[in-house]
């Protein structure tokens, strides 16, 4: 039996069938009371729950239209970040199996309808199925789909803290459930990709003649951005973390990359450097969608030779090591990445494709 949902006289009046549901979800009502997060409860007694009935537009079309005005996409993050906030504070709970169109914005309020599935867990769950709802609403993995999940995540980096390794794990269980959910086939390459870019710091290596802004492209929505600056290098790019000293040539990048990755805490470290050619989709897709769960590092090889960029690394696996090459006196990168496990891209692979 489904529970049955009326509108009578401006008021949403709802009868459950199983009694859980009605227990759980008249207990969140009450903690949310008076908060403006949930409609307002009015009555309840016996399994029958009566709300305010509140009228807005979608929340998900709404960030999906926003797609191309980055003030007001962060406007709307903003808003919904603070509401999420607030709800863990007051409840305790995750939103569950949530469904993210069931979130309205009514005249600068934001409320959700649905909290029969909340449930004890972790914030992550949350976000996890939020980027998967997102990843496939409408047209699934659409370039515009994906671009508002990187962009919730960049936004919600500034307001709230998690743990990006958790997530990592999280994202691609999420996905796989919500596309069972709609019937749509798994994506594992695309699910690896975005799993990885919503979880990874950029370093970016500046110097050289090519222009910073369009280097650092790529990696403007990253949840951590960071810059290398050598000493007398001008550059000053909006959301990127500086580092800026006089950097010899006998150090190389590896003591650059140590330095710049100290204080990194996602998962993955994504380098390049800002003298390299523009790097293509095919091999940008080929970084991230590897399979990787038990290497430190992802390189790429060309001619028969391992380059050092562009290159992903597992921070957790190759902070230390490589903070130890450094107080070694080792100034090459390559040479201790070689060292761990790692996967190689061949870009004579990547032509054929």
């Amino acid at each position: 039996m489904k529970n049955k949902i009326e509108i009578k006289n401006g008021i949403v009046c709802k009868t459950y069938a199983p009694r859980m549901d009605y227990v759980k979800e008249e207990n969140l009502y009450r903690k949310l009371k008076g908060s403006g997060l949930a409609p307002e409860l009015i009555d309840s007694h016996d399994g029958y729950l009566e709300h305010e009935y509140v009228e807005g537009e979608c929340f998900l079309d709404l960030l999906l239209a926003a797609e191309k005005d980055e003030e007001q996409l962060e406007q709307y993050l903003k808003l919904f970040f603070i509401w999420y906030e607030k709800y863990r504070e007051l409840s305790k709970m995750t939103l569950g199996k949530l469904r993210f169109e069931k979130f309205i914005l009514s005249d600068n309020r934001l409320v959700n309808l649905d909290f029969e599935q909340c449930k004890p867990g972790y914030a992550e769950d949350d976000f996890a199925r939020i980027v998967a709802q997102i990843c496939l609403y409408k047209e699934p993995f659409s370039k515009g789909n994906i671009e508002i999940a990187r962009f919730f995540i960049y936004a919600g980096a500034k307001y709230f803290e998690w743990m990006p390794d958790l997530l990592y794990v999280k994202i691609p269980k999420a996905i796989i459930e919500e596309s069972r959910s709609r019937g749509i086939p798994v994506h594992e390459k695309k699910m690896e990709i975005l799993a990885t870019l919503l979880t990874s710091a950029g370093i970016v290596l500046a110097g050289g003649d090519n222009p910073l802004d369009k280097v650092v492209e790529y990696f403007k929505t990253l949840p951590r951005r960071i810059i290398s600056i050598p000493d007398g290098y001008n550059a000053s790019v909006e959301a990127f973390d500086k580092f800026e000293r006089l950097y010899t040539s006998s150090e190389g990048v590896l003591k650059r990359i140590v330095e710049a990755q100290r204080d990194v805490n996602q998962t993955w470290t994504l380098c390049i450097t800002s003298s390299m050619p523009k790097i293509p989709p095919v091999l940008w897709d080929a970084l991230l969608s590897a399979e990787k769960s038990e290497c430190a590092a992802v390189v790429v090889e060309a001619n028969g030779k391992l380059r050092e960029f562009p290159l992903l690394m597992n921070t957790g696996k190759t902070r230390l090591e490589l903070q130890k090459a450094v107080e070694e006196g080792k100034t090459s990168l390559i040479d201790v990445l070689s060292k761990m496990p790692i996967v190689v891209i061949k870009l004579e692979d990547l032509k054929t494709r």
